[in-house]
């Protein structure tokens, strides 16, 4: 179970069909040292200002498939408009969401749960996914607000802290 400073919570949602435009992509690798057992921890990361999410449960659908056909392993939304703090599963993605204040802020960040970070070295010198993929309950909602979140990831191959900081 992920480690959250609320409880679980669902919202009753209406459809509203938009594309997305993903505004900031990083990847991010870290190269193996010289050893017999390489690893590779491959990451793609990516932003975007959603201007609301509350009530548009075919737009939260529709952005959560874009994202996931580009393989992206962790969403950071901002502006989401979310009326509550809350963590919850969808079809792609663990999602940590903070409430907005006074139907301004919110932030959502997403996990991918299937989507392999690690990579090892085989034995014909190829990279291979590992079983290795972001789960709730190696992850810790350290500190939030309606204008930010910061979350630890800590597993055995990766330490990661993100800060996603929305202005009001």
């Amino acid at each position: 179970m992920p480690q959250f400073l609320t409880g679980i919570t669902s919202n009753t949602q209406h459809p509203d069909e938009q594309n997305i435009q993903i505004t900031d992509t990083h990847r991010i690798k870290k190269q193996p040292t010289k050893s017999t057992h390489a690893n590779i921890i491959q990451l793609t990361i990516a932003t975007a200002n959603v201007l609301t999410l509350y009530q548009h449960n075919a737009r939260h659908e529709t952005i959560q498939q874009q994202f996931h056909d580009k393989n992206i392993h962790i969403v950071t939304l901002q502006e989401t408009r979310t009326r509550t703090t809350h963590y919850r599963n969808s079809i792609h993605y663990h999602i940590f969401a903070t409430s907005s204040d006074q139907g301004t802020g919110g932030i959502e960040v997403w996990l991918h749960k299937t989507l392999p970070y690690l990579y090892q070295l085989n034995d014909e010198e190829k990279y291979t996914p590992t079983q290795d993929t972001l789960q709730p309950h190696n992850t810790t909602v350290v500190s939030h607000s309606s204008q930010h979140m910061l979350i630890r990831i800590d597993t055995p191959h990766l330490h990661i802290d993100i800060l996603i900081v929305t202005g009001k």
